[in-house]
This record gives structure tokens, C-alpha cells and sequence, in this order.
């Protein structure tokens, strides 16, 4: 059975791995392991990491990051959403964007995706978010990054 739950510390040296294996061109995971760590450190503490584990091996996981809230308005992003191969189709994307969802819990979401991960975008539209925009160039030269965005009542 998949847990899904926030992650904990001892969680991210594995959680560095998964990354570093699943985001092969990201500017960030590309790096050497010990700045992944450091990054997901940081995360760590400011932000909330939330993990897919099943039989204490990470699964899956994304980061929730409050950009900015007021009383009236709250704005949010999910980062890094990504899921080990053997896991993938099986809901575990849409089990960690649920809780990532429910711990946001109101105001405007958005996910950024690069155009060369055009199968997430389809994800994401089946989860209610819309696509609202484009970066050009901003993860890599010449390629889009799609912002889509979706409303939490």
C-alpha cells in the first residue's frame, strides 16, 4: 500500500536519488547529489515536501510552496511533481497532488511544465488545472515552459 505524508528528514537522501533519476535535464537534480541534498534541505524546512512511500522506499513526491498569502488572496505553487517508473500510472501523481492540494487548501495553484514533458500536461488538465500561459527559454533554450493554474474554493 502507498503512504502519501509529509516527508520527513531521514526521507531525503532517498528522495534526492529519485529525483536525480526521474529529472535527468533539470537545472536543479542535474547537479552533483550533495547540492540536491542541500536544495532538498532547504525545501525541507520552508516548504512542504510530501512523499509517496511504500515499504519505507520512496515512490514518488513534490514540494508545496506558499508564494504569497493575504486574507483575501493565496497563491501557491507544486513543484517537482514526479513519480519512480515502476509507480507511474498506477495514481500515485494523483494521490501526491490531492494532498498537495489539501494542504494548500485554498486560493490559486500553479505547476510549471516544461513542453518537453507534454504527457504531464494532460495530467495536470485532468486534475482540473488549465493551461494560462508560457515561459520561452525559461528551463532550457528554445523550449516553453506551460504555467497552468487552477482555483481551490
Amino acid at each position: 500500500m502507498i503512504e502519501i505524508r509529509k516527508s520527513r528528514e531521514k526521507d531525503l537522501p532517498e528522495l534526492a536519488r529519485m529525483y536525480k533519476s526521474v529529472f535527468r535535464l533539470h537545472n536543479v537534480f542535474s547537479r552533483r547529489e550533495k547540492d540536491v541534498m542541500d536544495y532538498l534541505k532547504k525545501m525541507h524546512t520552508k516548504f512542504a515536501i510530501i512523499v509517496a512511500s511504500h515499504d519505507d522506499e520512496i515512490a514518488g513526491g513534490c514540494v508545496v510552496v506558499v508564494k504569497s498569502e493575504t486574507k483575501e488572496h493565496k497563491l501557491s505553487q507544486i513543484k517537482h511533481v514526479a513519480v519512480v517508473k515502476e509507480y507511474q500510472g498506477k495514481g500515485v501523481g494523483k494521490e501526491l497532488m490531492k494532498k498537495a492540494e489539501d494542504i494548500i487548501a485554498r486560493g490559486k495553484v500553479e505547476v510549471h511544465v516544461a513542453e518537453s514533458e507534454d504527457f504531464a500536461v494532460d495530467f495536470y488538465k485532468k486534475l482540473g488545472y488549465e493551461i494560462e500561459g508560457g515561459l520561452k527559454s525559461h528551463y532550457r533554450k528554445g523550449e516553453t515552459c506551460f504555467i497552468l493554474g487552477k482555483v481551490l474554493e
